[in-house]
């Protein structure tokens, strides 16, 4: 996602709308059509109801293109300016057809913690304490034994000192009521089973997720992809409590 992405959709989620649709106006159709597909529907429609306002500013035709072919999810009839023969509607021909959603490196509403320089490494001691506070005789080796089969070595964390996570699809459509499986179908599927063709690409792939639920969602459906991560190195869902 270009920085220019990022500041649009920071703008909407701020509802400083002159940002938004300056910097809207600055996208090429692939990012433009899938910056706007990012948003929370509640959110496009905020943004949509000012642009009356800004129509002096920002080419509002070619944008207004735009957002047709995201609600609508079809090629309008007609197409202003230049657009098809700079290939931009070949572009929302694309993403009708693919709508590939756009990668998110950064959290853009300001809500999580910062990622770690030097992320913590458990330690011996961290085991023993962990198993006296299971008590039942869970014992130090087993507990050592899981951390390893789960996390395969790893300390939780990964390169770029975040968490490692996996962004359950399944347990953010529940959380949400499905609300965003039509328009965000790489955010929320029913099943588990469902949305696994979505984990690819690691860590990347996951922040990815977990970032645009956070853009949709958060605002209008409080933490609800914080409650749909397995977190960390053995993978506790944070939707049990944590």
């Amino acid at each position: 996602m270009s920085p220019t992405c990022e500041a649009f959709i920071r703008a909407v989620v701020a509802a400083n709308w002159r940002d938004a649709f300056l910097n809207l106006n600055g996208l090429n159709m692939y990012e433009m059509l899938r910056g706007m597909a990012a948003l929370d529907r509640l959110d496009l429609g905020d943004l949509w109801a000012q642009q009356a306002s800004f129509t002096g500013m920002v080419n509002m035709p070619r944008i207004q293109y735009a957002h047709d072919v995201v609600v609508n999810r079809h090629l309008p009839q007609t197409a202003p300016g230049d657009l098809q023969q700079t290939g931009q509607v070949g572009d929302a021909r694309n993403f009708i057809g693919h709508p590939s959603p756009l990668v998110f490196e950064n959290d853009l509403t300001g809500t999580l913690p910062v990622p770690l320089a030097a992320p913590p490494r458990l330690t011996e001691f961290d085991f023993v304490t962990a198993a006296n506070t299971l008590g039942g005789g869970v014992e130090v080796a087993g507990i050592m034994a899981v951390a390893q089969v789960e996390a395969g070595g790893r300390n939780g964390f990964g390169p770029a000192g975040r968490p490692i996570i996996r962004y359950e699809l399944h347990i953010f459509q529940g959380r949400t009521g499905g609300i965003y499986h039509a328009t965000h179908p790489h955010l929320s599927q029913p099943t588990l089973a469902a949305g696994n063709p979505y984990h690819t690409g690691g860590q990347t792939t996951e922040w990815s997720l977990m970032h645009g639920s956070d853009d949709s969602a958060q605002p209008h459906q409080g933490p609800a992809d914080l409650r749909c991560l397995a977190v960390g190195f053995v993978g506790d869902l944070s939707s049990h409590g944590l």
